[in-house]
């Protein structure tokens, strides 16, 4: 947009809060964190860990692997996390597809005979201990502060990181390099759009503690215990002081299922798998249960310029074979080194960052291919009778202790193993392909609810995330993405029509109509035309809408209406429900041979000449009408703005005006700054809008934009939701 050299136009930063300057800002005080920033920290650099909760807390994942013991040398707290913990010398698995039959895997019998056991810990007393060390190593460690957006420097020298603490101070750093390890917030995964649920695989799971399980003797009472059974696997992890981690891990439909109480639905589970429930016949529950659903997904990618996601903020699977916390911790590890090298040589930025993509993404690809096999009968039969022909049993057990990062040379035999899973699934034919379409069904998506909201009631039909019911969404992945491919263009198709369809009727209109009621015409033709195609959208299942504070500005005196501007669609949400209204829209649109007829039939107007842009708006503001102004800076493909111009000012002090601000939220960046016609968002794609403060008319415009613009950075932090209740628009 055009910018003249009047001063007004540019902010006053002298009133803007100071900020502080790190080398790097470590976003999450879990295990991934605290690795990273310690290591970082050891190395000189000046590091902050922001954390969101206080530690100790609770946190589930309290089985580690016998992988994660050169780390915890590697950082000093091994004396510490022994003292902890239970020592877990194997894993036992139960299948009643096997005459209950268990069979115990031990970890000293792996290829590499030097991880022959690892611990069980409470994973609040765990968490603490990797977050103090990075403390005691040099981190500063602030817990209790929220971050809520991070900025990036155009020029990669950075990013400016906004955070809150829990007492409504607002802080900001300027960091060098942003290491995201949020957890399951993935807070630059859905900031940058590249969070996506895994098509191959989906689970929901419950989760307790017990007192008084029943527990193995000797050295086997600290192995995890997991159990098959119709629905999923469960998981029993005793700990030190007596308590016992209890979970199901379930499909998502049936955790949908849900009548009743989460706590009694979770013992209900519980007592479909009679070898869990026979050990937990004297046992108390001593927490709370917590439900999960759908928590398998990836982000696109690992990093990017002066950033990088660790841990679970770049994927999780699922917990079966206890990889989270050392994946974590060797991302954190692995991402340390990579932050080291592209601080102090940037020459070797490149190398150094593409290394880390490949260890990062090694861990869940090679889990991955047994975890999706996990409820396979074939591997089932394996695991159940496990021979070493070849040496893989050696090898399965290596994989199964972490020791895939080092030397150890376990491909070959993992390769033969799954050559033998492949001609014993071959062999019983029927047997795999029902497997397969059953598996297929199990992982379709479904909406699980919460722990304080069950699902609807048996009985009804099972919508899923889409609106679709299970038997309406199509089970295959390929042929689903086909298919949303498929209406992501006939919406864009429709809108096309209804864009040239108008802009027909725009010239006749204007020929044969008075000025002034062809103008009011053509504006509620263009509210009626936007409202019927958001319609379609939700007809198609491509978004989902809740506009109805939009409602609050009929017939309210005259204002610049200022939203953020974080989607193509903005323009046509907020006129849908602003029928008497104008807007000022850019210059080449309203001199287009499509759209130019409709511009001049609804007085819309041109930003330029910015002279000629101010007088209109003025002479409309003064005339009734609202205006809608996206202030130069919101749409921008860094969360929450740029930095803002003096236009919005100018045109309320000139008008006398006040300015109500509008939010526009979404889970996605569909149709955002440098979004591809080509790419598939999650789907459906949901957008709130907002009222946000109402400013008076501005006495100084410098003042005004530059209160306007932190008004907006404050408040954008939070312009990302999951879900909330949507508005009918054919109302």
């Amino acid at each position: 947009m055009f910018t003249p050299p009047e001063p007004f136009l540019f902010v006053d930063r002298a009133i803007s809060p100071a900020v502080s300057a790190c080398d790097v800002l470590v976003i999450g005080g879990g295990p991934a964190g605290s690795t990273a920033g310690a290591l970082l920290a050891r190395q000189g650099h000046k590091v902050v860990i922001l954390e969101k909760e206080h530690h100790p807390r609770f946190h589930i994942g309290e089985s580690l692997l016998p992988a994660n013991l050169p780390l915890f040398e590697q950082l000093g707290v091994a004396a510490a996390v022994k003292a902890i913990g239970i020592e877990k010398w194997g894993a036992e698995f139960v299948s009643p597809w096997h005459a209950g039959k268990t069979q115990t895997f031990q970890f000293a019998d792996a290829w590499d005979k030097t991880m022959p056991f690892s611990y069980q810990v409470r994973r609040s007393e765990f968490d603490e201990i990797l977050l103090r060390n990075a403390a005691r190593l040099g981190a500063a460690v602030i817990e209790g502060c929220r971050v809520r957006n991070v900025v990036f420097a155009p020029d990669g020298s950075g990013a400016t990181v906004d955070a809150l603490h829990e007492k409504g101070k607002v802080q900001q750093w300027c960091a060098r390099f942003v290491v995201d390890a949020s957890g399951r917030d993935t807070l630059l995964g859905k900031q940058f759009d590249i969070k996506r649920r895994n098509p191959k695989h989906n689970s929901s799971a419950l989760y307790a503690h017990f007192s008084g399980a029943t527990r193995h003797a000797g050295r086997a009472e600290g192995n995890i215990s997991i159990f098959w059974f119709e629905h999923g696997w469960c998981w029993l992890i005793p700990l030190a002081d007596g308590a016992t981690s209890v979970g199901a891990v379930v499909w998502p439909h049936y955790l949908k299922r849900r009548t009743k109480p989460v706590e009694e639905f979770f013992l209900d589970t519980i007592g479909l798998c009679p070898a869990l429930a026979g050990r937990l016949t004297h046992a108390g529950l001593l927490s709370r249960v917590e439900a999960t659903g759908n928590f398998s997904y990836a982000c696109a990618r690992t990093h990017g310029p002066n950033h990088l996601l660790i841990g679970d903020a770049f994927t999780f699977i699922d917990p079966v074979f206890s990889s989270g916390v050392m994946l974590a911790m060797q991302g954190g590890a692995d991402g340390a080194q990579a932050v080291d090298i592209c601080l102090r040589e940037p020459a070797k930025a490149a190398p150094a960052l593409a290394h880390f993509d490949r260890q990062v993404r090694k861990g869940p690809k090679e889990f991955s291919w047994f975890i999706y096999r996990m409820t396979n009968p074939a591997l089932r039969d394996m695991f159940m009778a496990p021979s070493n022909i070849w040496r893989v049993k050696e090898a399965l057990l290596s994989m199964l202790a972490g020791d895939i990062f080092g030397k150890t040379p376990i491909w070959r035999s993992l390769l033969a193993l799954k050559g033998i899973f492949y001609l014993t699934s071959a062999w019983n034919f029927k047997r795999s392909r029902e497997a397969l379409r059953q598996r297929k069904a199990n992982i379709r998506v479904v909406d699980v609810g919460t722990a304080e909201s069950p699902a609807p009631p048996a009985g009804r039909a099972e919508s899923t995330a889409d609106g679709l019911t299970g038997a309406q969404r199509p089970l295959n992945d390929s042929h689903r993405t086909w298919f949303e491919t498929g209406k992501l263009y006939l919406g864009f198709l429709i809108l096309g029509v209804i864009c040239l369809t108008v802009s027909l009727l725009a010239l006749p209109m204007r020929v044969l109509l008075p000025h002034r009621l062809s103008q009011r015409l053509g504006r509620k033709l263009i509210a009626a035309s936007a409202r019927a195609y958001l319609g379609v959208l939700i007809w198609l299942g491509l978004c989902r809408f809740d506009l109805a504070e939009l409602d609050a500005l009929h017939g309210a005196p005259a204002m610049i209406i200022a939203p953020n501007h974080p989607s193509l669609l903005d323009a046509v949400m907020i006129l849908s429900r602003l029928p008497g209204g104008t807007c000022i829209i850019k210059a080449d649109i309203a001199s287009s041979i499509l759209f130019g007829q409709l511009a001049r039939l609804t007085g819309y107007i041109s930003n330029k000449p910015l002279l000629s842009m101010v007088h209109s708006a003025v002479t409309d503001l003064r005339n009734g009408s609202h205006v809608l102004l996206f202030p130069e800076g919101t749409r921008t493909t860094h969360f929450p703005i740029g930095c803002l111009q003096g236009t919005t000012g100018l045109i309320a002090r000139k008008a006398g005006v006040p300015v109500q601000t509008v939010f526009i939220e979404t889970d996605s960046g569909f149709l955002g700054k440098g979004w591809s016609l080509r790419r598939l968002p999650q789907l459906p794609v949901t957008y709130r809008v907002r009222l946000g403060k109402r400013f008076d008319p501005p006495d100084r415009t410098a003042h005004f934009v530059s209160e306007l613009e932190q008004y907006f950075q404050s408040e954008l932090g939070q312009a990302w939701v999951s879900d909330f209740p949507v508005s009918n628009l054919a109302a």
